[in-house]
């Protein structure tokens, strides 16, 4: 049947990877897929069953002589993919145990986890601690317990020289007694061979405490002054009710600059004084202190202060002229440097304490 052309057979699966290869079976030009041909005449058009595409028989490549199906091809370079990846991962798993044993041959000095857990975190320390935290904390408990401000006074850090502090302070605070409950939590440092614990612990209100309780030769005592923020409070009271006399207060000094207000009274100028910022523990509630600058402090201040990095001073201050803003405040003694609690209760750093005539 010379020039005739054939009809396309029943579609069939075509696969190469499915279709069996006879000596009928041909492949598509056009899709590169494998099908039963209708006739095997050499002249005869026939079509794809996939794609539709024609051609005469004789130009297709007969199926029987493809010796690799057409997919082979593709799953061998997925095959070279994969071994290239599992080859990577060899590597990447080598170089770590290799980076592995070089970190362990270090000193053990060198490595920082290491040194975290030291001699001084073995077990017997770990215990020790806890021991010394359940002893803090239940002096803590008697003393947040106590009934009133009296009850309590024995057991708070330098009461003696805060009674004063303290009964102002809870003229408009009334102390309430709170219980603590549950274990307590915190870390214990040495500071000059005393024991300092800083604990947080929770009360029966389902809030949360943070207490400091120092070591002394009495036992515990909890740092009064620490619990109530009473520095920041001596500096609020110190602005609202001017003592008469001078008071010691912890303060954080800059240089400043006045006005000349701030100079009447003083006799002093611009150029011969000092201006010296004054803030509490919590900034927002300044005064200045007008200082001679030949004076012992005002040398002092003038090598140690400047504008923008504070320092905290103990001084007796006593107040000037509250009617100014900033008030004005006179430093009729100063005490030392460092008042947190950390260097206050630590060694007095550098020179020695300028005299004020």
């Amino acid at each position: 049947m010379s020039g005739v052309t054939s009809e396309p057979g029943p579609r069939m699966a075509a696969d190469p990877a499915h279709a069996a290869p006879s000596a009928s079976a041909v492949l598509c030009g056009q899709c590169h897929r494998a099908y039963q041909s209708p006739t095997d005449q050499p002249e005869a058009v026939i079509e794809c069953p996939r794609c539709g595409a024609r051609a005469r028989r004789d130009s297709l490549v007969s199926r029987a002589v493809i010796t690799i199906p057409a997919a082979l091809p593709r799953a061998g370079r997925s095959h070279a993919g994969w071994w290239w990846t599992g080859a990577l991962a060899l590597a990447v798993v080598v170089l770590c145990g290799v980076g592995a044993g070089l970190w362990w041959l270090q000193p053990a000095s060198t490595r920082p986890w290491r040194i975290a857990t030291s001699a001084t975190s073995t077990p017997a320390a770990w215990a020790e601690e806890a021991e010394t935290l359940t002893e803090a904390a239940l002096t803590a408990t008697r003393i947040l317990a106590s009934p009133d401000l009296d009850s309590a006074r024995p057991l708070l850090l330098d009461a003696a020289q805060l009674t004063s502090l303290m009964d102002r302070y809870h003229a408009r605070h009334p102390w309430q007694p709170v219980t603590l409950t549950g274990e307590p939590h915190g870390s214990v440092t040495k500071n000059n061979d005393r024991r300092l614990a800083r604990l947080v612990m929770r009360t029966s209100r389902n809030t949360y405490l943070t207490l400091l309780l120092e070591e002394t030769i009495n036992g515990w005592k909890l740092d009064w002054e620490d619990l109530v923020k009473a520095r920041h409070f001596a500096w609020e009271d110190f602005h609202q009710n001017p003592p008469a006399e001078s008071v010691m207060l912890r303060v954080v000094a800059r240089r400043g600059s006045a006005t000349e207000a701030h100079f009447k009274g003083t006799g002093l100028t611009p150029e011969t004084a000092i201006i010296v910022r004054l803030d509490g523990p919590q900034s927002g509630i300044p005064a200045l202190a007008v200082v001679d600058k030949t004076s012992d402090l005002g040398l002092f201040l003038q090598r140690d202060l400047t504008w923008e990095q504070g320092r905290p001073y103990r001084c007796d201050l006593r107040m000037a002229d509250p009617s100014l803003t900033p008030p004005r405040v006179d430093i009729t003694r100063f005490v030392g440097e460092g008042w947190n609690t950390e260097n206050e209760r630590g060694p007095v750093r550098r020179q020695p304490t300028p005299t004020i005539p």
